[in-house]
């Protein structure tokens, strides 16, 4: 089975034993043709990658990226495998130096997964546009298309509260569940101190069972869960019968020291069952009879009645890379794997299926539309159709959220996510619904319809915000235009309404009108102000090539900051308001940023081409390039509020995730030579703090102090000089160690 939308969660999360590149070779490029010597280590990376060693694998790929003999295709296969270990910066920065024009198809979508995964829904929209223009029938790709707004929208809308729990570990916490108070979940924490085994790929310790006592309101310490059901593989997730009598565990198919294996040299996960002797210990457990060793079968969920199973399995009847599939339990014995439908499968990854007590049903999907990795969905048939949708926010982050869990009053539960800010790769959170999400419309309300176009074009404005005020000029209510242009007047407002509209680039409005049909419809045609704009193309600076997709930050006093980018011949094009001055900051992925000042006060209306006035190029960075930045003291080494210089060193560090810098400062020769090797060394301090107080973090850079030992000219110790001379040498510089 192909598998082509892998996330960094791989195919059951971390615990998966089979995953492999099935169908996605490294094959050669047309656009770039691999030596011989880099497919025998291609070749190499790829037995790694089938062996989970994906660390192997990424050593490998990167010696030959740093020499320069990695083909594009073979970076896009260390971009899917960045994905698999949790490296989405990384994986977008591959994807970005390969540029949207070289991408092969199948990791477009991937490149649209990566950006989203780092919450740039925006341009993971443009990604997926060109995605479609090469695969037009992707149904499942079309639900992403545009999708930046709908989950703007899933975000602005806090529907849980949420908080992590006190006994998570620095390893991996997940799959939480309650049976008959006690709490249990799956979790790779160290077991035993002295004797560490660990996965030969990933080099983490084996899964386990634990269990949590309640105490209070919190559940507190954490301890191994039953000898009975440890093997010295993996050992989880479970789940129980109602009752806690009957077990089903995931486990490795072979667990004893002498490991036997699956046909392509994996050692599958299997579904066991045990059921609870008298005394209370476990009977040992018996495997269920769908597995198989060709493919996975774990995350167990029984019903309530005990008739049906559900499961997660890369069975290569599914509709993607893993599915949820269940199994009826008969008088006879367990059915045949039942897929649980394309309304639930995408051809991403489905997984951790879970049913509340209200019959709702619960899972985790990367491959319907959600703010990152994977997302948590609930699903329910309304009128005889099953609906999905998404959980909400901030339960599901741009990271990955899943093995859902709801306690018994439906308010409470718990989930898993390795969200930034845990304190292990996957942690678990409890949550409280604050606002839940409902599956049954309310009653359609009546309401008078209104429309904001644009007086000449008759194009629809969004975004517009109207006022409304009755017919005694009393304000009433505001409105806010959405996408279609379009806003609505509750039934219970009547009679002569005065409606006032603004929105940026148009001149105010404002007429009265008459309600008088629900039928009706008001439209408020505002005129536009005249058009200032700048165009222009950004190259650059050393092969004078056209930059696709660089972006341009352009702020000024008062109003919002606007964001546009070049389309694929490096051209960009940006509205303005007119009598306003602007800043504008130019930034693309492994270039250093450059600003601008313009102001449209005195100009006639139009379109500016910058090309004409203005250097647009842009150097690229490289390894060993020193530059130096504008820094403002306060006094000897505290910085002052705010550095225009370092705020720019803030963004290029921000754009690029995979950039170390050493930050350098020096100063001049005045002085004692050892006072200046202090203060330089403080200011470098000081503006790495600076630096990393913004979230920058402290590993990317290297502060270093030179004190007098490099000035820029002969303003040496005994050297009359300038104080303007003497200036020269004062400064703050960034080497780039490593991209």
């Amino acid at each position: 089975m192909k598998i082509t939308t892998q996330t960094n969660k791989t195919l059951f999360t971390f615990f998966i034993i089979i995953i492999c590149f099935a169908g996605q070779g490294f094959s050669q490029s047309s656009r770039e043709a691999n030596t011989p010597s880099e497919n025998r280590k291609l070749q190499k990376a790829q037995e790694a990658i089938k062996n989970m060693a994906y660390q192997e694998a990424i050593q490998i790929f990167e010696k030959l990226r740093q020499k320069g003999n990695l083909s594009d295709s073979g970076k896009e296969e260390l971009a899917l495998t960045y994905l698999k270990t949790n490296n989405p910066e990384k994986a977008e920065d591959l994807y970005f130096s390969i540029g949207l024009k070289f991408l092969s198809t199948e990791h477009l979508f991937n490149y649209a997964r990566a950006l989203r995964y780092n919450g740039k829904y925006e341009k993971a929209d443009r990604v997926i546009s060109r995605y479609l223009e090469k695969r037009p029938n992707d149904t499942e790709a079309k639900e992403f298309q545009n999708s930046s707004a709908e989950i703007m929208e899933i975000r602005s809308n806090s529907r849980y509260t949420i908080e992590e729990v006190g006994f998570n570990s620095e390893e991996s916490d997940f799959a939480p569940l309650i049976q008959n108070g006690i709490l249990f979940f799956t979790s790779a924490r160290e077991v035993n101190p002295i004797i560490k085994r660990r996965t030969p790929q990933t080099r983490s310790p084996f899964l386990n069972i634990f269990r949590a006592d309640k105490q209070g309101d919190h559940f507190v310490s954490p301890e191994l869960y039953s000898s009975d059901l440890r093997t010295i593989y993996h050992d989880g997730p479970i789940c129980f019968n109602t009752t806690g009598t009957e077990i089903f565990i995931t486990r490795n198919r072979f667990h004893s020291v002498f490991k036997k294996e699956g046909k392509d040299g994996n050692n599958p996960l299997y579904i066991l069952r045990a059921l609870r002797k008298n005394d209370g210990s476990w009977s040992t457990p018996t495997q269920l009879p769908f597995n198989s060793p060709d493919y996975n079968c774990a995350h167990p969920f029984l019903t309530r009645d005990g008739k049906r199973l559900f499961f997660t399995s890369d069975n290569p009847e599914g509709y993607g890379g893993s599915d949820i599939f269940f199994v009826n339990r008969t008088k006879d014995g367990w059915s045949n794997p039942i897929n649980a439908g394309a309304k639930i499968n995408t051809k991403g990854d489905e997984m951790f299926p879970y049913i509340d007590e209200n019959g709702r049903f619960y899972f985790a999907s990367n491959g319907h539309l959600g703010l990152g990795g994977l997302d948590i969905f609930a699903a329910e048939i309304v009128d005889g159709i099953l609906k999905v949708k998404n959980v909400g926010y901030p339960v599901n982050s741009e990271k990955d959220d899943f093995s859902f869990f709801l306690e018994a009053d439906t308010i409470h539960g718990f989930f898993a996510s390795n969200r930034p800010g845990g304190k292990g790769s996957d942690d678990i959170y409890r949550f409280k619904i604050e606002n839940p999400i409902t599956f049954i419309k309310p009653p359609k309300a009546i309401h008078y319809n209104g429309l904001v176009i644009d007086q000449e074009k008759k194009t629809r404005i969004p975004g517009a915000i109207v006022g409304i005020l009755d017919s005694t000029g009393t304000y009433i209510k505001e409105v806010t235009t959405n996408r279609a242009g379009l806003f609505q007047i509750p039934d219970s407002i009547s009679g002569k309404i005065t409606a006032i509209a603004a929105v940026e680039h148009y001149y105010p409005y404002e007429e009265t009108f008459s309600l008088k049909s629900l039928t009706d419809t008001i439209t408020l045609a505002m005129r536009p102000k005249p058009v200032y704009g700048i165009t222009g193309t950004i190259y650059d600076s050393e092969k004078n090539r056209a930059l696709y997709n660089a972006e341009l930050r352009i702020v000024s006093p008062g109003y919002e900051t606007d964001t546009v980018f070049t389309n694929n011949e490096g051209k960009f094009r940006a509205r303005l308001n007119p009598y306003s001055t602007y800043n504008i900051t130019i930034l693309r992925r492994n270039y250093f940023p450059k600003k601008l000042s313009y102001s449209t006060t005195g100009l006639d209306p139009g379109y500016v081409n910058l090309d004409q006035s203005v250097n647009l190029t842009l150097e690229r960075a490289k390894i060993g390039d020193t530059v130096q930045i504008g820094v403002d003291y306060n006094g000897i080494e505290l910085m002052s509020e705010k550095n225009p210089g370092l705020d720019d060193l803030y963004l290029f560090l921000k754009e690029n995730p995979g950039i170390r810098i050493e930050l350098g400062a020096h100063t001049d020769s005045q002085g004692d030579a050892l006072d200046n090797l202090k203060r330089s060394r403080k200011r470098a301090q000081s503006a790495t703090d600076y630096l990393t107080n913004k979230g920058i973090a402290p590993i990317r850079i290297a502060p270093k102090g030179y004190g007098e030992t490099q000035l820029k000219n002969n303003c040496k110790d005994g050297v009359p000089c300038s104080e303007s001379e003497h200036k020269e040498n004062e400064r703050t510089e960034i080497k780039i160690l490593e991209m």
